[in-house]
């Protein structure tokens, strides 16, 4: 009978190679760290511009909530609130109740002459007032026009976009028409306040777009 040779051990590594292969263990594996793309988008950028609804989650992803109703929410409250003058004319003594629209009509150049305010604070009054009256003029159009497209199905990305640039030109208007008092830089409202209007008509343009298109 021959006899069974006892397998001779293996010296040269072979086995715990075999063993610590990455192939057959793959927590072992030292993987690099993947470049992004230069042209990409940083994590942060791509989640921010999907919570604000301006891109969805991907090509499979259910498309962005429309967001018009909360930049309405937004822009109602900016204008009729927190533009109003009353602030400034109760920090000032000067606001009344029963008539407050007259008020710097008929008690500012008195409280100037008198000494209550400055002429720099009276005219930071009227030109809170001005503002506070641009934004509650203005608000009708945005609300027809984010509500035509919303109506027409305009792509909840182009109107999430439009709203965000109408949102941002209103506080922009605002905040120039507040602090600046020298002409030529004054004409940072009126980029803004054009801005505005052109957002406005843009969803417009898009809502008889879609309309159209849905004819054909």
């Amino acid at each position: 009978m021959t006899a069974v040779r006892k397998a001779e051990p293996m010296v040269d590594g072979s086995l715990v190679n075999y063993i610590l292969d990455v192939t057959q263990y793959p927590k072992l594996r030292l993987s690099k760290p993947q470049q992004q793309h230069p042209n990409s988008a940083s994590p942060t950028m791509t989640s921010l511009a999907t919570m604000l609804g301006l891109k969805s989650n991907g090509p499979l992803a259910a498309a962005p909530p429309n967001n018009a109703p909360y930049h309405a929410i937004f822009n109602f409250l900016f204008a009729y609130v927190f533009l109003s003058s009353r602030f400034l004319k109760n920090s000032y003594g000067l606001d009344h109740n029963v008539n407050p629209r007259e008020d710097v009509l008929r008690f500012g150049e008195r409280a100037v002459q008198e000494g209550k305010i400055t002429r720099s604070q009276l005219n930071l009054l009227k030109r809170n007032e001005a503002a506070h009256a641009n934004a509650m003029e203005h608000f009708p159009m945005f609300i027809g026009s984010a509500l035509f497209a919303t109506v027409a199905k305009v792509p909840n990305e182009t109107i999430n976009k439009a709203c965000l640039v109408y949102s941002a030109s209103r506080l922009v208007y605002a905040v120039a028409y507040l602090t600046v008092d020298k002409a030529k830089l004054s004409y940072i409202r009126s980029l803004a306040w054009w801005a505005s209007n052109f957002t406005c008509l843009y969803l417009l343009w898009q809502s008889g777009k879609t309309m159209n298109a849905s004819l054909a």
